[in-house]
């Protein structure tokens, strides 16, 4: 397993535990934060042995967001340049879909912005009853153009207007009521829940896992009628695996057996 500078990384039994460990800047996205991260990512969806990943946070933040720091130079460079820097923190949303394993988001504390689309972008989310969330770059004169297409997949039209353009923090049961996080379970017990849930994942077929991630990500957005025939191939594909076959063999046994 690679070292990161900014980030922790340990395994358990099948479950590789990523912790933002940037605690000096709240474990905002920073340049060299994001570049880890992604590599993280990539290392353990290419790893065999690791069926399911858990995304948290070291310190009092789970993910401040972006680094405002360095957004405050950003002025005085061309547009070009300033788009490249926005593209930065992108690669994390378009290497999530790509992991095949499931993802867990286990927020500790501060989600904020970037890093509250960071947690929704997560396949599940727990949240310690001590996180805070909020989406607060319409006050701060910056605009969450890469979190608002996460988010509008998740909630209605009119709760994203006023997440995007009041900026307001909530709560983690706010958080739970909104659809964003799965579990509020209190702070000492988060690591706790999240284990328990991966530990579950992890002993569940890991290709029907990945068929059933693959198959949400490819219908999430497509009109009823268009998603019933790819709903249908996924489901074909899934009864010629020795998984499935494996599970129907072991389920009529025990239907046999009475």
């Amino acid at each position: 397993m690679a070292k990161y500078e900014n980030l922790i990384v340990e395994d358990h039994e099948g479950v590789r535990v990523i912790r933002l460990n940037r605690d000096d800047i709240r474990n905002a996205l920073a340049f060299e934060l994001v570049d880890d991260l992604v590599r993280a990512l990539e290392e353990a969806r290419d790893d065999p042995h690791v069926r399911v990943i858990i995304l948290t946070g070291e310190g009092k933040a789970f993910c401040a967001g972006g680094h405002i720091g360095k957004f405050r130079e950003q002025g005085s460079l061309d547009m070009v340049t300033v788009r490249d820097q926005a593209s930065h923190s992108l690669r994390i949303y378009q290497t999530i879909p790509t992991l095949g394993k499931p993802l867990i988001g286990a927020v500790n504390g501060y989600a904020l912005g970037g890093g509250c689309g960071l947690a929704s972008a997560c396949d599940l989310v727990i949240a310690s009853d001590q996180a805070v969330f909020g989406y607060p770059e319409v006050q701060r004169g910056f605009v969450p153009g890469i979190v608002a297409v996460t988010l509008m997949r998740m909630v209605g039209r009119k709760k994203l207007f006023e997440l995007l353009m009041l900026g307001e923090r909530f709560d983690a049961h706010t958080a739970e009521r909104l659809g964003l996080v799965n579990k509020v379970v209190p702070h000492e017990q988060l690591m706790e829940e999240a284990m328990a849930w991966a530990r579950k994942l992890a002993g569940y077929s890991a290709t029907a896992l990945r068929l059933t991630r693959e198959l949400l990500f490819q219908i999430a957005d497509l009109e009823y009628q268009k998603a019933l025939p790819i709903g249908r191939d996924f489901s074909a594909i899934a009864r010629h695996t020795p998984d499935f076959q494996a599970g129907a063999h072991a389920f009529l046994s025990k239907s046999e057996k009475g």
